[in-house]
C-alpha cells in the first residue's frame, strides 16, 4: 500500500476517534462507512488485483458493503449518494474482476460456438446492412457471460472494419417477446433515427421487429440477431429482420453424445479443447434453405455430413450418457433432436443416451449452477458414465471439476465461462499440444530428411540410368529406322506379289474355264465318234446281210442261167414248136448272165464297202481311243487347273493377308518409330528432370534443415511457454 493510502487511512482514523457532537453524528457514520469501504472493500479489491498481477488467476473479491439510506443522513444526502455510488462502483468492479477470474473448467472439451466470433460475424452483417454508416443499439440478456462476449465481438469488428457505424446505446432485455418489444420501443423513442438494433440472444427479436413496424422504421432500422426460432425466421423471410446467426444446435446436441461414446470406448481425445460448430448467417435471400414455414428449422445435408461419427465398436458393457438441456423452445428443440438422433445411432452399440432437463428449469426457468450441479451429482450416483452440460452459470464449474477428478468425462456445450484462468488453461493445453506436435514434427522431419537423402541418392541413380537408357534408346531408334526401311521394301514386294497372285488367279480361272470348255467339247466328240462307230458297225452288219442277199441273188442268177440253158435245150428239143420258148429261154439265160455279172459287180462293191467299213471301224476305234485318252487328259488337266486355281486363290488370299499384315507392320513400325522418338524426347526430358529433381532435392534438404530448426525452435518456444504459464495459479487447489 502506498504512502497516500496510509495517509488517508490515518486521517480517517483520526476523524473517527475525535470527540463527536450531535450535529456531527450523521457525518461520523458517513465517514465510518467510507472508512469501511477503504479499509475493507477497497483493500480486498487491491489485494485481489495484486494477487492477479502475481499470477493468481483464482483470486476472488467479495464486497459486503450495503447501500446507505439517504433519509438516515439529513443534510448529507448528496454525500450519501456519493458514498453509495462509490460502494456500487466497488461492487461492480468486484463483479467484473470475478468474471475475469472464474475457476477453469476441466472438461473433456467444449462443443459449440465461440461467442466472440458470433458477435464478430453479426457485426459484419450489421456493417454490411448499413453500408458502413449509422447508429446502433445493443440489447442483451443480463448476467450472461457468453452474451457479453457476443457484444464485445460485435463492437470490436465495427471499430476495426466499420468505423462509420457507432454503438450509441446498451441496455438489458428480458427473455420474452413482450420484453423485446418494450425494450426496442423505448430505444426507438429515445433515438428516433436509430439505424440498427443488435440482439445478443435469440428467441425474442421478433418482438423488436413489431416495435420497428409500429414506429414506421421498416427497412430503415436493421435488426441483427441470433438463432433460428420460428418467430425470428418468419421475420427474416419477410425482411423485417436483416440477418440472424445460427450456431448449428443440431450438432451441439448430437456431437457431445458421440464424442463421449468414442472417449469411453476407444479412448478418443479431442484434437483441440474447443470443437467449434459451424456458424451460418441467414438473410431473406437464403432463408428458405434453413427454415420452412409450418415445418420449422431444417437440418441441411451439408450440416449432417459434418457430424461426429461413432467408432464401429460396441461398448463392452452397457453405457449411459446424459445430456442436460434447457426448457423447450425452437432452439433447444433442435438440440434435443440432435441428442435423440445420436441415441438412435448408439443403441446398437450397447449405449443409451438421454435428454434430461432439471425440474426447476422447466417450472421456473432457473439455470443456476446449483440446479444443474445438483442434477449432475444425482445422475452420477445413478451410474451414468458420461455427461454433457451447458455452463450457463460459472457456479457449475466446481461440480464439473469434481466429476472429472472422479474419472467421469464431462463435455460442455453451447456455453461456458471464458475468464483469464480459462484462457491461461486453454493456452497451457495448447502449448502442451504444440510442444507434442513440434516434437512429432521434428521427429518426422528427421525421418523425411533421411528419406529425402535416400531419394536424392535414388534420383542420382535414376539420372545415370536415364542417361544410359537414352543412349540405348538412340541405338534402338537407329535400328528401328533400318527395320522400318526393310519393312517398307517387304511391303512393296508383298504388294507386288499380291498383285501378281491376283493376276495368276485370274489367269488360272480363265485356263480352268477354257479346259472345262475343251473337256466338254472332247466329251461331245467322243460321244459323236461313239455314235458314228455304232452307225458304221450297224452298216457293217447291214453289209453282211447284203452279202448274203447278193449271194442269194447270185444263186438265183445262176439258177436263172441254168433255167435258160435248160429252157434252150428244151426248146431245141421242141423244134419249131420250141422256137419262141427258145427266144424266151435265151432272154432268161441272158438275164441270168447279166444278173450274175451285176451280182459280181455288186459283190465287188460290197466287198469294197465292207473293206472300207472295216477300215473305218479300225480307224474310228483308234481315234476313239485317242479321243478317250485326250478326254481323260483334258479331265485330269481340268482337275489340275482347278487345284491350281484353288491353290492360286489360297496363295492370293495369303499374299493379300501378308500384304495387309506387312502394311500393318509398317504402320506399327512407324508408330513404334514415333513412340521411340517420343521416348527419346521423354528420356531426355527425364534426364533433365532428374537433374532438376536432384537440385530440388538438395534445396529441399536445405529447407528441411531450416524447418527442422524451426520445429526445434517451436518445441523450445512451447516448452518456454509452458514454463512461463506454470507460474499462474488457476485454482485454489493449485496453491
Amino acid at each position: 500500500m502506498g504512502a497516500d493510502d496510509r495517509a488517508g487511512r490515518k486521517a480517517l482514523t483520526m476523524w473517527r476517534n475525535r470527540p463527536s457532537s450531535g450535529s456531527t453524528a450523521s457525518l461520523d457514520r458517513l465517514i465510518g462507512f467510507a472508512s469501511d469501504l477503504v479499509e475493507t472493500d477497497l483493500a480486498a479489491l487491491v489485494r485481489a488485483i495484486s494477487e492477479l498481477a502475481q499470477g493468481n488467476l483464482s483470486a476472488r473479491v467479495s464486497i459486503p458493503s450495503k447501500q446507505l439510506r439517504r433519509e438516515d443522513f439529513p443534510g448529507f444526502e448528496r454525500l450519501a449518494d456519493v458514498f453509495n455510488a462509490l460502494a456500487a462502483g466497488l461492487q461492480h468492479g468486484a463483479v467484473e474482476f470475478n468474471s475475469a477470474t472464474p475457476p477453469p473448467c476441466h472438461r473433456l472439451c467444449y462443443v459449440g460456438a465461440d461467442s466472440y466470433l458470433e458477435g464478430d460475424m453479426c457485426g459484419r452483417a450489421m456493417g454490411k446492412a448499413l453500408n458502413g454508416r449509422g447508429q446502433v443499439a445493443i440489447l442483451h440478456r443480463p448476467a450472461m457471460v457468453s452474451h457479453q462476449l457476443r457484444g464485445k465481438g460485435f463492437q470490436m469488428v465495427l471499430l476495426r472494419e466499420y468505423p462509420g457505424v457507432r454503438v450509441v446505446h446498451h441496455s438489458d432485455c428480458g427473455v420474452s417477446l413482450e420484453d423485446a418489444f418494450e425494450s426496442a420501443k423505448r430505444v426507438l423513442t429515445a433515438i428516433p433515427d436509430l439505424d440498427g438494433i443488435y440482439f445478443t440472444h435469440g428467441g425474442v427479436p421478433a418482438g423488436a421487429a413489431r416495435a420497428v413496424q409500429e414506429a414506421g422504421r421498416v427497412g430503415r432500422t436493421k435488426i441483427v440477431s441470433h438463432d433460428f426460432g420460428d418467430d425470428t425466421m418468419a421475420c427474416v423471410a419477410r425482411g423485417l429482420i436483416a440477418a440472424t446467426l445460427g450456431q448449428d444446435p443440431y450438432a451441439q446436441g448430437h456431437d457431445p453424445v458421440i464424442h463421449l461414446f468414442n472417449h469411453l470406448v476407444s479412448g478418443w481425445q479431442p484434437p483441440t479443447p474447443r470443437l467449434l460448430t459451424e456458424l451460418e448467417l441467414v438473410t431473406a435471400e437464403n432463408c428458405a434453405q434453413f427454415w420452412k414455414e409450418g415445418v420449422g428449422a431444417v437440418v441441411r445435408e451439408e450440416a449432417r455430413k459434418r457430424l461426429a461419427v461413432p467408432v464401429a465398436r460396441p461398448a463392452p458393457k452397457p453405457l449411459r450418457i446424459a445430456v442436460l438441456g434447457r426448457a423447450p423452445n425452437s432452439f433447444w428443440d433442435i438440440v434435443e433432436e440432435g441428442v435423440k438422433a445420436a441415441a438412435i445411432e448408439l443403441r446398437p452399440l450397447n449405449v443409451t443416451a438421454e435428454w434430461i432437463v432439471p425440474e426447476q428449469t422447466l417450472q421456473k426457468g432457473d439455470i443456476s449452477g446449483d440446479v444443474y450441479g445438483t442434477l449432475m451429482e444425482s445422475l452420477l450416483k445413478q451410474g451414468f458414465d458420461g455427461l454433457a452440460v451447458g455452463v450457463f452459470d460459472a457456479d457449475l464449474v466446481p461440480y464439473i471439476n469434481r466429476a472429472t477428478r472422479d474419472g467421469i468425462p464431462i463435455i460442455t456445450y453451447n456455453a461456458e465461462p471464458s475468464g483469464l484462468s480459462s484462457m491461461v488453461l486453454l493456452t497451457t493445453e495448447q502449448a502442451f499440444k504444440l510442444l507434442q506436435a513440434s516434437q512429432r514434427l521434428a521427429t518426422s522431419i528427421d525421418h523425411i530428411t533421411q528419406a529425402t537423402e535416400q531419394v536424392k541418392v535414388s534420383i542420382d541413380q535414376v539420372s545415370r540410368a536415364t542417361v544410359a537408357q537414352n543412349e540405348q534408346v538412340n541405338q534402338a531408334n537407329a535400328s528401328l529406322d533400318g527395320l522400318v526401311n526393310r519393312i517398307d521394301t517387304v511391303t512393296a514386294e508383298a504388294t507386288q506379289g499380291s498383285s501378281l497372285a491376283a493376276e495368276a488367279a485370274d489367269a488360272s480361272q480363265v485356263g480352268t474355264e477354257a479346259v472345262s470348255r475343251t473337256l466338254e467339247s472332247m466329251k461331245a466328240i467322243r460321244s459323236s465318234v461313239s455314235e458314228t462307230g455304232e452307225t458304221v458297225e450297224r452298216l457293217g452288219t447291214s453289209s453282211a446281210r447284203i452279202d448274203v442277199i447278193i449271194k442269194l441273188i447270185g444263186s438265183v442268177a445262176y439258177q436263172i442261167k441254168l433255167l435258160g440253158i435248160n429252157a434252150a435245150i428244151e426248146a431245141a428239143h421242141a423244134g419249131r414248136y420250141g422256137a419262141g420258148f427258145s427266144v424266151v429261154a435265151g432272154e432268161i439265160r441272158s438275164l441270168g448272165e447279166r444278173s450274175g455279172s451285176a451280182t459280181r459287180e455288186i459283190t465287188e462293191i460290197v466287198e469294197k464297202v465292207q473293206k472300207g467299213i472295216r477300215e473305218a471301224l479300225r480307224v474310228m476305234a483308234a481315234e476313239l481311243q485317242q479321243v478317250q485318252a485326250g478326254a481323260d487328259l483334258a479331265e485330269r488337266a481340268g482337275k489340275l487347273l482347278e487345284d491350281i486355281h484353288r491353290a492360286v486363290g489360297t496363295n492370293k488370299d495369303r499374299l493379300a493377308m501378308m500384304a495387309d499384315s506387312v502394311s500393318q507392320m509398317q504402320s506399327l513400325s512407324r508408330q513404334v518409330g514415333t513412340a521411340m522418338q517420343e521416348l527419346t524426347a521423354i528420356s531426355e526430358e527425364n534426364s533433365a528432370a532428374a537433374e532438376e529433381v536432384g537440385a530440388a532435392a538438395n534445396e529441399m534438404l536445405g529447407e528441411l534443415k531450416r524447418v527442422d530448426t524451426v520445429a526445434h525452435a517451436l518445441a523450445q518456444m512451447a516448452r518456454s511457454t509452458e514454463q512461463l504459464l506454470a507460474k499462474f495459479t488457476l485454482s485454489e487447489s493449485d496453491r
